[in-house]
């Protein structure tokens, strides 16, 4: 098996022993180790001692950021208020931070952007102005730098509220796009 490290390690050649030195993920770091066991039966020495496990304490602290942010629709509308614009701007910068401080690490970063609409009107309207929105959430996103393969999308409709809808500000509040972040 292969065991390709991610950018943050280095590999090199010291007195005939394989040394591995940088920052990985935790499972690399097994695997790692895995494969220094069975290679020292085999008479190579692979040196994991200098490997440290990678912290993940900004990814993480980017990823809950993305995902207490949310952009809002009016009603019966596929496409954001221009005071959105902001939380658009900011959630594309976080964006492309994540990503790029993911993929240094070795972490793949995938983004999926679900759609929701209040529950006015019909359920296949509502699933379909839902998915509209994501969409359109993903082209803004992708106007402003973020890499289209990062992002997925899909309509939720009326079935994954965050409030109740017994007022108007329940209503509100629910027709918006809402980020899930993935670390892989």
């Amino acid at each position: 098996a292969s065991l390709a490290p991610p950018k943050s390690v280095l590999l090199s050649i010291v007195q005939g022993r394989i040394v591995v030195v940088g920052e990985a993920p935790a499972n690399w770091i097994n695997r790692a180790r895995a494969a220094a066991e069975q290679l020292s039966v085999d008479g190579v020495v692979l040196d994991v001692s200098q490997l440290r496990e990678l912290n993940l304490a900004e990814l993480n602290y980017l990823r809950e950021a993305i995902q207490a942010t949310d952009i809002f629709f009016y009603s019966g509308k596929a496409v954001p208020g221009p005071e959105q614009i902001p939380v658009l701007d900011r959630l594309a910068d976080q964006i492309k931070e994540l990503a790029q401080n993911a993929r240094k690490s070795g972490v793949t970063a995938r983004f999926m952007l679900t759609g929701h609409a209040d529950a006015t009107g019909r359920e296949t309207a509502n699933v379909s102005i839902s998915a509209a929105r994501a969409e359109t959430v993903r082209a803004l996103l992708n106007k402003r730098g973020v890499a289209p393969e990062l992002l997925l999308v899909r309509g939720a409709g009326t079935f994954e509220p965050v409030v109740p809808e017994n007022s108007r500000t329940g209503s509100s509040t629910n027709r918006r796009v809402s980020i899930t972040v993935s670390l892989e």
